[in-house]
């Protein structure tokens, strides 16, 4: 008897234990649930996917954001290139490039409610910090232009000709300054946007094969990747001048910009690495190892986490920017090219463009959560949130 009461009175503390355990799961569960019920019902994202269709034309496949999984899938009658959300009209801008036109959808309920013909194949679109113009390059044979449209009105309000279709457009806060990459002629354009009409200020010689811009939230710079001479250009687009060009990395994939501008990370696909820009010095601060082939970049909103999509390796590198340390390499699926972050950074969205689906990764956990399919061949991926409109009641 004397060894039996000690042992079923061990036996109550333990059924004691792991009955205030579940409560406290429980409480916990509940507890997130309320929490995360005025998201649900008052905002909504979604990730958009453009890619080719199986009828031969285009698709967009429509992702929930929030709640990760396939929604819907809307045919297109050609395989978009680009995609845009406009979040002060609640619009998402595609263009087709076969078809030569700018598709607008109403990102509430998902349809088509416009369209606007393009003088030639798209190639790029950006838009004006006011949200009221898009820009948008076209190619016409030999020629090029740059297109001004108005997206209230949805017309062509301006345009410049050119000898050659940009390849990548970018525009400063202030709007008034539109910027062009021109690879086939190794410059930069330089266009002063805020008129009525598009007027070319100047052209800048760049290094070899000019691409992405990014230009910085303060100040007159902007940053031009031009991977095949493994450079970063540095200009100054107010007081037209090419100030430096900073060697990067071997076959430089992509550039992104920290939110508040101090570092700008480049990710060089040729030798498994980002380089480190400090914007304000204009050099190089460091360097991260990433697996093979890192293409995308993707920055949390606050700063806090670098990703960068390594399609030779199928995995996904994560840094933490503070002591720029690695603190993960996720495996996901074939060839990860392109990342997107989800809204709140709750989720890293990436496209495998080897088995055409898409990783979702929680940040800080430093795992895989789960894969969704994808469009097949995809072009684009854009995470789109908005607030739900609240009905009005009588």
């Amino acid at each position: 008897m004397s060894r039996s009461q000690p042992a079923s009175a061990a036996s109550s503390r333990l059924y004691i234990v792991l009955c205030l355990a579940a409560a406290l799961i429980a409480l916990f569960a509940v507890g997130c649930q309320n929490r995360n019920l005025p998201l649900r019902n008052s905002y909504r994202a979604t990730v958009y996917i453009a890619g080719s269709g199986s009828h031969g034309g285009g698709e967009l496949w429509l992702l929930n954001a929030i709640e990760p999984q396939l929604e819907r899938q809307i045919r297109l009658a050609a395989r978009p290139v680009a995609l845009t959300f406009n979040s002060a009209r609640d619009e998402v801008y595609v263009l087709e490039r076969r078809t030569h036109e700018l598709l607008v959808l109403n990102a509430i309920n998902e349809r088509a409610i416009g369209r606007v013909l393009l003088p030639g194949a798209p190639n790029a679109m950006v838009l004006d910090p006011g949200h009221t113009y898009a820009y948008v390059a076209v190619n016409e044979g030999n020629w090029g232009q740059i297109l001004k449209i108005n997206l209230p009105a949805r017309a062509i309000t301006a345009r410049l000709r050119l000898p050659a279709a940009p390849a990548r457009l970018a525009i400063n806060d202030r709007g008034n300054r539109l910027l062009a990459s021109d690879p086939k002629n190794r410059q930069l354009l330089i266009i002063r946007c805020s008129g009525p009409a598009l007027k070319l200020v100047s052209r800048l010689a760049m290094p070899q094969g000019p691409g992405k811009i990014v230009t910085l939230p303060y100040g007159a710079q902007a940053f031009v990747l031009c991977s095949p001479a493994d450079q970063v250009a540095v200009v100054n687009y107010i007081q037209p001048a090419l100030i430096t060009s900073l060697t990067v990395g071997r076959s430089p994939a992509d550039m992104v910009l920290k939110p508040d501008g101090g570092e700008l990370y480049v990710s060089n696909s040729g030798d498994g690495t980002i380089s480190i820009v400090d914007t304000s010095a204009d050099n190089i601060s460091g360097l991260f190892l990433t697996g093979r082939d890192p293409q995308g970049l993707a920055v949390s909103r606050h700063g806090r986490f670098l990703y960068a999509a390594n399609a030779g390796s199928n995995t996904v590198s994560e840094f933490r920017l503070s002591d720029r340390t690695m603190v993960a390499q996720i495996p996901v699926g074939l060839q990860p090219d392109r990342l997107a972050m989800g809204p709140f950074d709750l989720y890293v969205y990436v496209l495998d463009s080897g088995s055409n689906d898409v990783a979702v990764v929680r940040p800080g956990l430093g795992a895989m959560l789960t894969l969704l399919p994808s469009a097949p061949n995809a072009s684009a991926i854009r995470v789109v949130a908005f607030r739900v409109p609240v009905a009005k009641t009588k």
